[in-house]
């Protein structure tokens, strides 16, 4: 995809621009989508925006959707603006290697690989390997979703981006990783660096949301080799 330059809030998905669980009576599903390309998506603007390898926005969960690529996001208020609007009440992008916002429970059979970088965005994105920001409240599982590449952020500590999804004000939610795996050697990088590279490096607070916790009897991700779907195209 050539790069983008914006210069209003927008949502970009490889394959839907976002759409909420009806619009006029309709009801859209994400089901075995498949998306692929070096920097599939690159995008430079002044404004914040919804990004994602399937679609930049749902309240619908997408399952058995595959994203092999990368994802450049940079928010620079100097680059342009929009008539009217000013830098300051921009605010942050959302980026997700399959979906940039979304507001459900559970997710299944979601596989993303690529190189995710929002490290030159200003202010920082809120990104994840899976999901870039996860709302809504209540506990959240990912069920058979894989996570491999890297990750680049300009943010420091708990903001910086995650392995499967990212959020704010997250107190209190809990979450589980039944089945799901982390590539071997794959990065997320921020203020600091961290490598997984064993089962001993992925914590929770790695792979999701701002003080989140493990649900009673739940599993974290573990870290292989994975095999990666083929795309069919």
């Amino acid at each position: 995809m050539p790069t983008i330059y914006a210069c209003s809030w927008s949502y970009i998905g490889g394959i839907c621009g976002g759409a909420e669980s009806s619009n006029s009576g309709k009801t859209y599903q994400y089901c075995s989508c498949y998306y692929s390309g070096t920097y599939m998506i690159d995008i430079y603007s002044p404004l914040k925006f919804r990004i994602g390898g399937i679609t930049s926005v749902s309240t619908i969960a997408p399952h058995d959707c595959t994203v092999l690529g990368g994802i450049r996001y940079k928010r620079n208020p100097s680059l342009f603006q929009e008539e009217g609007k000013s830098a300051g009440t921009a605010g942050n992008g959302y980026v997700g290697g399959i979906v940039g916002d979304c507001n459900v429970s559970s997710f299944s059979n979601l596989y993303y690989k690529g190189t995710m970088d929002t490290n030159s965005s200003d202010p920082s994105a809120k990104d994840g390997g899976i999901v870039g920001y996860q709302s809504g409240s209540g506990n959240k599982s990912f069920t058979n979703c894989c996570v491999g590449g890297s990750l680049y952020s300009t943010n420091s500590g708990d903001n910086m981006a995650k392995l499967f999804s990212q959020g704010t004000n997250n107190s209190g939610r809990k979450y589980t990783f039944p089945d799901c795996v982390v590539e071997t050697g794959t990065v997320r990088r921020g203020s600091t660096s961290t490598t997984v590279n064993s089962s001993s490096d992925v914590t929770i607070d790695l792979c999701t949301g701002v003080n989140c916790t493990l649900q009673s009897g739940g599993s974290l991700p573990s870290v292989g080799s994975i095999t990666w779907p083929t795309i069919p195209y």
